[in-house]
């Protein structure tokens, strides 16, 4: 007896669609770097604003890949062949490349909690895939370190 194994792979990327970058004019209207101080209340205004754009980005890709999804697979309630249904395929791995997280960190041999900046850089835990442009080979990588020198 054989089984017929179907892999499909996609890779889906897409951002905020303006929202992140709308909300950066905001807060660089009046200055080119702003500084919020960590007591402001403005701080907990602009984290969530951002935590709302990863969020609208995050199903900005769920819906890319779930369209992605019907078309390589459409569903069919009288398709009893034992062919993979677009419900076999799950996310494998979603990660932000922009973003701000705090992270608590040795800085001279003191603990701080200080807050972790990523532009156009995603964390890494476990493998971790590595995707090649157009032509190339994509990488499945592991991180080694403890993340303190790493991050």
């Amino acid at each position: 007896m054989f089984t017929r194994l179907m892999l499909f792979a996609t890779k889906v990327h897409t951002g905020s669609r303006g929202l992140g970058a709308s909300i950066l004019t905001d807060q660089t209207r009046t200055e080119s770097n702003p500084y919020i101080p960590p007591d402001s209340p403005q701080l907990s205004v602009y984290l969530a604003e951002h935590d709302y754009a990863v969020q609208w980005a995050r199903a900005n890709r769920d819906l890319v890949a779930h369209r992605v999804k019907e078309c390589l697979l459409p569903t069919s309630e009288s398709d009893q062949s034992g062919e993979p249904q677009p419900s076999d395929l799950c996310k494998i791995v979603d990660v932000t490349h922009n973003s701000a997280t705090p992270h608590s960190l040795i800085v001279d041999n003191e603990l701080k909690n200080l807050w972790l900046h990523r532009k156009g850089a995603a964390p890494s835990t476990g493998i971790t895939p590595c995707p090649g442009s157009r032509g190339h080979f994509s990488w499945l990588l592991e991180p080694t370190g403890d993340g303190q020198y790493n991050g």
